[in-house]
């Protein structure tokens, strides 16, 4: 199995529908669908009947929030790559299996552009040339990226003593000790607006994310990195100025 789609999902409503939409251009024999579900009405598990794919998994079971459900669907994928996506995102098509069956260049992973819907609608182009500074100031969100199962057994399954920073810890594990490319197309149109956006950091949560941080850079470098993320944000938010919220 060459790619496992993971869709990790919660009481997903019709999102489910758009998004196992979008990923029909990738049914192929060397490609599972894998639901990971907690919902509390389990008739998700017929929805591939709309939809026929080749390879179809749903599993329901317990969990203790969304890494602890994403690492319950590393295990469960058997594909060789694993391209993680949230009900409501859609995938576009960018001929990604021709780019994972073909490349040459023995990269770790692939990453692509996205279009973030939230809270106004507008495209974010990756750099080819993205290291660990890069990605402080300008997370890659994880629908960006296709990657390798493998290599979650050399840097570990996503922390689950965060509960919205694990996947940006995870990606700069990814981008300082690995090799990336990138396919420069649009992947994913990324729905945005969910848990993490609410979500409060505790104390604590904010004290673990600092410690492990400190293991990626020195405390002058986190001062820099500070004033320049601060400077990111600023440039940011004066050229979206005028655009509606």
């Amino acid at each position: 199995m060459l790619l496992t789609v993971v869709i990790v999902t919660k009481n997903p409503g019709s999102d489910i529908f758009a998004t196992l939409a979008s990923v029909l251009p990738l049914d192929d024999e060397s490609v599972e669908i894998l639901i990971k579900d907690n919902s509390d009405d389990t008739s998700i598990e017929e929805i591939n009947g709309s939809f026929q794919f080749t390879n179809f998994r749903y599993v329901h079971s317990p969990d203790d929030g969304i890494y602890d459900a994403m690492n319950q669907a590393i295990n469960l994928a058997n594909g060789e790559y694993i391209y993680f996506l949230n009900a409501g995102d859609t995938y576009i098509d960018c001929d990604l299996l021709n780019i994972l069956k073909n490349d040459q260049t023995e990269a770790d992973f692939f990453y692509g552009n996205i279009v973030n819907l939230y809270p106004f609608a507008r495209q974010i182009s990756y750099s080819k040339y993205i290291n660990k500074y890069t990605v402080y100031l300008r997370r890659v969100c994880h629908q960006a990226i296709v990657v390798k199962k493998d290599l979650f057994d050399q840097l570990g399954l996503f922390d689950t003593n965060l509960s919205v920073n694990a996947d940006y810890l995870f990606i700069l594990r990814l981008f300082d000790q690995f090799k990336g490319k990138s396919i420069q197309k649009l992947i994913c149109i990324y729905k945005g607006g969910g848990f993490s956006y609410d979500y409060e950091l505790t104390s604590k949560e904010i004290a673990y994310l600092r410690k492990e941080l400190r293991k990626f850079f020195n405390p002058i470098e986190l001062k820099l990195l500070s004033v320049g993320k601060i400077l990111f944000s600023w440039m940011v938010s004066i050229k979206n100025f005028n655009k509606p919220t």
